[in-house]
């Protein structure tokens, strides 16, 4: 038995089609055909810089980081002392399922304040997302979200836990 082998086929498959892909100069992250990647994904291990056509700039996050520009605010307030622990648990963990789907999105600061914590982010989606994951743990919580659109688009969510005295518990117990 004879195998034909088609040219065109056996060509076309040894030939690797190019990507067009954007690497951060900063912290490695890879654009292609609209999607991010982190630099240790299996995308990266793909590609090669002998084919494929690789450019060099700052990605996003990188650019927002360096100018000390957010797109989200997250403040969380009223939190019961013997809870500050628990919550930022509830808040590291969404942190890092969101930056898993995009890397693009990242914690730019947290400030501890007395009572609770604010979050900047690159992304209004991962205020949220956070959001989202800190009322579904603690259902008595309160959310507010207001979106601003000048000078910068911003999203900010205020989480605010109940006081006691909301519950009509007595302090002095």
């Amino acid at each position: 038995m004879t195998l034909i082998k088609n040219r065109y086929v056996t060509t076309g498959a040894l030939v690797k089609k190019s990507k067009h892909i954007a690497l951060c100069t900063q912290c490695g992250d890879i654009h292609y055909k609209g999607f991010w990647y982190t630099s240790d994904s299996q995308f990266a291990q793909q590609i090669d810089e002998r084919t494929d056509s690789v450019s060099y700039y700052q990605c996003p996050a990188c650019k927002m980081q360096n100018n000390g520009t957010h797109a989200g605010v997250l403040h969380i307030d009223r939190v019961p002392e013997d809870m500050l622990g628990p919550v930022f648990s509830v808040v590291s963990k969404a942190v890092e399922q969101d930056i898993e789907n995009n890397p693009q999105h990242r914690v730019l600061g947290v400030s501890v304040v007395s009572d609770g914590y604010t979050l900047k982010t690159t992304s209004a989606r991962m205020v949220r997302y956070i959001g989202r994951a800190i009322l579904d743990t603690y259902e008595a919580c309160e959310a507010k979200s207001t979106y601003v659109k000048s000078p910068n688009s911003l999203q900010v969510t205020q989480i605010t836990f109940p006081i006691p005295s909301h519950f009509n518990h007595d302090l002095k117990n």
